[in-house]
């Protein structure tokens, strides 16, 4: 199972603004430049989690995003949730292939538990235990630099209008 990019973003942009409680909001522009990534694309993910409740959207000269919740009230299932949506990790298309097994299936059945048990887990952590926990993990030492004041991009370079496009981290780069 692969996450979306979008929900790398998402998760990336909300662990750096509960490292940084203190800012009032967090632009667009600034955000994109630290994660690396186009503004435009960003932007339609910010306000995905707007829409639903996770980030709270200011508009004017000093707009941009912050937490609408707390961090310990943000949990990883509810970024994934709007992100991804509701969709099952396996579907059966039993009818095409004429098996009567339904809700009775032992794949279907065990795929089921696993996705329970993934949103379990996710429900468990929200972004307060990642910011509690992330103390000098050296994979994601552009978020520290970051959160010091220093922004630097995903590659640990300067940020600035003129920053080249670089690899993203792998998945799970946070861990």
């Amino acid at each position: 199972m692969r996450w979306s990019h979008s929900f790398e973003l998402a998760v990336d942009g909300l662990f750096y603004m509960t490292l940084n409680q203190e800012k009032d909001s967090f632009s667009v522009e600034s955000l994109a430049r630290i994660q690396n990534v186009s503004q435009t694309y960003l932007a339609k993910v910010l306000q995905q989690l707007a829409k639903t409740g996770i980030l709270r959207s200011m508009r004017g000269l000093h707009g941009g995003f912050s937490l609408a919740r707390k961090p310990d009230e943000i949990t990883l299932f509810d970024i994934a949730c709007a992100i991804e949506g509701d969709i099952p990790p396996y579907e059966c298309d039993s009818e095409a292939r004429g098996c009567g097994a339904g809700g009775t299936c032992l794949i279907v059945r065990t795929l089921r538990r696993a996705q329970e048990k993934m949103h379990d887990e996710l429900r468990r952590i929200s972004l307060a235990d990642l910011a509690r926990d992330f103390k000098g993990c050296g994979s994601a030492a552009w978020l520290l630099q970051a959160a010091a004041g220093g922004e630097q991009n995903y590659a640990g370079n300067p940020t600035g209008p003129e920053v080249a496009e670089v690899p993203r981290p792998a998945a799970g780069a946070l861990e």
